[in-house]
């Protein structure tokens, strides 16, 4: 029988899987970018669905339930969603920067920058390592921490899926949500790592469009 965890780790993981392949379907019909190698990225899509799902199912196993609802008190929907995104961008940023070490890059992250030009079905495109290790952890670190649970997990990983699709992965520009700075790192390697803006520009990582065609 699932458990209160076990049921919001199922139900996230479907919000994510379902918009994650509607946004994808959307962007075959209104983006710029064409499918190449789809063959080749619907496997390795197959296989990260299938370990997201095996993830999912262990969740219970894997957390002591008395760690959540949260570590930090009462936390307000924004206040989780603030913190999360915080912890998103941190999380993300670093582990993402050492992908790019030289041995890291080819054992698993090449995978990943083998499209100049992404397209939406890309967004996870990758290692199983980098899977977990880079987006997983960073995009449930906050969740983990403030106790986030029902509708607002739900929610939290929804725009996550549509975000990586959508915003970094589908050629569109759209302000505040895919403005061409990914796509920067994809032609690059060496800037942009991070999902915002903040920690790219602390370290001066930062780049747009107008800065790279000087």
């Amino acid at each position: 029988m699932f458990t209160r965890l076990g049921i919001d780790a199922l139900l996230t993981y479907l919000y994510f899987i379902v918009s994650y392949i509607s946004t994808a379907l959307l962007c075959d019909y209104i983006s710029p970018r064409k499918r190449i190698k789809f063959d080749k990225v619907k496997r390795v899509l197959i296989k990260n669905f299938t370990a997201l799902l095996i993830f999912a199912l262990g969740v219970p196993a894997l957390i002591n339930k008395t760690f959540l609802p949260s570590c930090l008190g009462g936390l307000g929907v924004l206040e989780q969603w603030f913190i999360s995104m915080v912890l998103l961008e941190v999380w993300f940023y670093y582990s993402h920067r050492l992908m790019h070490y030289p041995p890291l890059y080819r054992l698993f992250h090449k995978q990943h920058h083998e499209f100049l030009q992404p397209y939406g079905w890309t967004g996870i495109y990758c290692s199983i390592a980098e899977l977990f290790l880079v987006n997983l952890f960073s995009v449930m670190v906050g969740p983990l921490i403030t106790g986030m649970t029902g509708w607002v997990l739900f929610m939290w990983s929804t725009i996550i899926s549509v975000l990586t699709v959508l915003g970094h992965h589908s050629g569109f520009n759209i302000p505040f949500i895919s403005d061409g700075k990914h796509d920067i790192h994809h032609f690059m390697f060496n800037y942009n790592y991070g999902i915002f803006e903040t920690l790219d520009r602390l370290h001066g990582t930062f780049r747009n469009a107008e800065v790279t065609k000087k």
